[in-house]
């Protein structure tokens, strides 16, 4: 009796069992399920050695499957000495069904366990950074290895000892693939594309109300929070230069995030590599949860408007010969002199219509000109007259501070090259730019 007992007492008390060979453990579980597969069947093998019915399960190197392997022959002898009506057989019987209870949770978990294993090993890089700090340690975990499996009563568990944690299987969260976006990202960047450089290719202007009211009846997706953490997180698109540009990042520049991690790099005495754009992820992860959705819905808006307006600036239109259906060649890089010396140097079109515009509109609030001019010269603008209101502007020489001389507007466009003439075939292919200031580059 007192046997029996402490059989029934390490039932409840039997804790957790590590196991390390997925291939035994898989082999174990079949030679434990062929045993348990029907009770009948069970009942005839109560007087073989328990040995025979787990015959298998001695191949696989499992600790604690060994353990349920006792504790099954036990409860299988008490079973076939005692009555079925006696208290012993019925705390036996319990116990026998309890334990093959957790054999079975744990085949289904270590089983599902395999998959998800897979499931981050072939989508490695692929997983959305909106789990950055949180779900994504686990994953990064799972990918190097770096934790234990462990048998228990709930299905198999996973302990963690970088993170300092465990985790049943049935409980590990589920991660985004970047790729679920796929079809809200080709929608936003057609958009981008519609009002940007096809507009701008076929000598179209850039209309912000036009970007607005596309993404005003293509954003029905906004209400899913997936697809608002890829659009976050991981959709790119070029901003300021940037090809590699989310929204994200535009956040982060609006919240002055870049100052915040300054400081914080130089309180720590400088980051790990990789450290800074990490920690920048875990601090937009904190402003996507802790905003309001129309709040970001409308930066987001904002942000694609911008996005448009660049790819609009950054194409160029085709012009089409209306006489020979040819398409009309962009003119080259123009060729201007410096003005201290015979030396000369060649600018694009658009670098030659800005500085053009520079002097043209040349007015007090005009910035100091050095283009190309070699050392110690600098133009500043100048009030020539004003006459019943109209104020007619030039520019100052200066050399080593010392003024040299007073240009017109006329002999200034001669002095940088960027006059009439000169600039006569650029002028003509780019009539709609020409006409309005495109500021300096």
């Amino acid at each position: 009796m007192g046997a029996d007992q402490s059989l029934i007492q390490a039932t409840r008390a039997m804790g957790v069992s590590k196991y390390r060979d997925d291939s035994g453990w898989v082999k174990a579980l079949a030679s434990i399920g062929k045993y348990v597969a029907s009770k009948q069947a069970l009942k005839q093998q109560l007087n073989v050695n328990s040995d025979d019915a787990f015959s298998t399960i001695e191949d696989a190197d499992i600790e604690g499957l060994l353990e349920y392997k006792k504790l099954a022959n036990e409860y299988t002898k008490i079973m076939a000495k005692q009555p079925s009506w006696s208290k012993k057989y019925k705390q036996a019987t319990k116990d026998y069904n309890d334990l093959m209870q957790a054999v079975e949770l744990n085949k289904a978990g270590n089983t599902a366990f395999a998959a998800y294993k897979h499931d981050i090993e072939v989508n490695n890089g692929q997983i959305s950074k909106a789990h950055a700090g949180k779900e994504d340690n686990i994953g990064d975990e799972i990918y190097f290895g770096r934790y234990t499996k462990t048998f228990t009563n709930e299905g198999p568990s996973l302990y963690f000892p970088e993170l300092g944690m465990d985790i049943l299987v049935k409980d590990l969260p589920t991660f985004t693939k970047r790729d679920e976006g796929k079809d809200v990202t080709t929608a936003m960047k057609n958009i981008v594309d519609k009002n940007g450089a096809k507009v701008k290719v076929n000598g179209g202007r850039f209309i912000e109300q036009n970007v607005s009211k596309d993404l005003n009846g293509s954003m029905s997706w906004w209400g899913n929070k997936k697809q608002r953490d890829i659009q976050m997180f991981d959709t790119e698109y070029t901003y300021n230069g940037d090809e590699s540009y989310t929204f994200g990042k535009y956040i982060a520049e609006k919240h002055g995030f870049d100052g915040i991690l300054d400081e914080a790099e130089k309180q720590a005495g400088g980051f790990e590599p990789g450290e800074r754009e990490a920690t920048k992820d875990v601090m937009i992860s904190m402003i996507n949860e802790g905003n309001t959705s129309d709040y970001l819905k409308q930066e987001y808006k904002n942000f694609i408007t911008e996005v448009s307006r660049q790819d609009h600036q950054a194409n160029q239109t085709i012009r089409i010969n209306k006489k020979t259906g040819q398409q009309i060649e962009a003119p080259g890089d123009l060729k201007v002199s410096f003005p201290s010396n015979n030396d000369s140097t060649y600018i694009p079109p658009k670098t030659a219509i800005a500085y053009r515009n520079a002097i043209l509109n040349a007015s007090g609030e005009s910035q100091p000109i050095d283009w190309y001019t070699g050392a110690g010269y600098v133009y500043k603008p100048v009030l020539l007259q004003e006459e019943r209101g109209v104020r007619m502007y030039g520019w100052e020489k200066y050399n080593g501070g010392v003024k040299e001389k007073t240009l017109t507007i006329p002999e200034m466009l001669g002095e940088f090259g960027v006059n009439d003439l000169n600039m006569s075939e650029i002028l003509d292919y780019y009539k709609q730019e020409g006409k309005e200031q495109e500021g300096l580059p």
